[in-house]
C-alpha cells in the first residue's frame, strides 16, 4: 500500500512559533528572581523585602522579555516581497543557502562545481529546489 502524501504546507506554517515565552527564558526569569529575592531578604533580614522584590523582579524580567511569537522567524520577518511566507513545501523540496556553497567553492580554488554538482544531485533525485542567495552575490558575479 502506497504511504498518504500530505498536501505541501507553507514555509511560514513550518516555522511559526508556539505562542508565549520560550522554557529558557521561564527558567531564566525564576532563577534570577529567586536569587535577588534571596539576597534582599539576607541583606533586610526581613522575609517581607525577599517576597516583595522577586515578585518585582519577576513582573520586570517578563516583560522586559521579547516572547518568540512576537519576533517571529527572521526568515518571516525579513521576508518582504511575501515569497518566504506563501513557499509552499512537500517532502520533496529542498531549501539550501547557495551563497555559502558558492563562496566555499571559491575559497578552495573549485569555483562553482560544489553548488553545480549539490543541484545536479538534488535534481536526479526529484527535489525541487528553492536556493537563497545574499544580495553581494550580484558583485561577486560580476568578478
Amino acid at each position: 500500500m502506497a504511504a498518504k502524501i500530505e498536501p505541501p504546507v507553507t514555509l511560514a506554517d513550518k516555522l511559526k512559533t508556539q505562542s508565549g515565552p520560550r522554557l529558557g527564558s521561564l527558567l531564566f526569569i525564576t532563577v534570577l528572581s529567586l536569587v535577588i529575592g534571596v539576597v534582599m531578604w539576607w541583606i533586610f533580614a526581613d522575609l517581607t523585602y525577599g517576597i516583595i522584590s522577586l515578585i518585582v523582579t519577576a513582573l520586570c524580567l517578563a516583560l522586559l522579555t521579547p516572547t518568540k511569537s512576537w519576533r517571529g522567524h527572521f526568515l518571516i520577518s525579513g521576508d518582504r516581497q511575501g515569497f518566504v511566507k506563501t513557499l509552499k513545501l512537500s517532502e520533496k523540496t529542498a531549501i539550501f543557502d547557495g551563497s555559502n556553497i558558492y563562496h566555499f567553492g571559491l575559497k578552495n580554488g573549485i569555483g562553482k562545481k560544489p553548488l553545480e554538482a549539490l543541484v545536479q544531485e538534488l535534481r536526479s533525485d526529484g527535489f525541487r529546489l528553492v536556493c537563497f542567495f545574499d544580495a553581494n552575490i550580484y558583485f561577486t558575479l560580476l568578478e
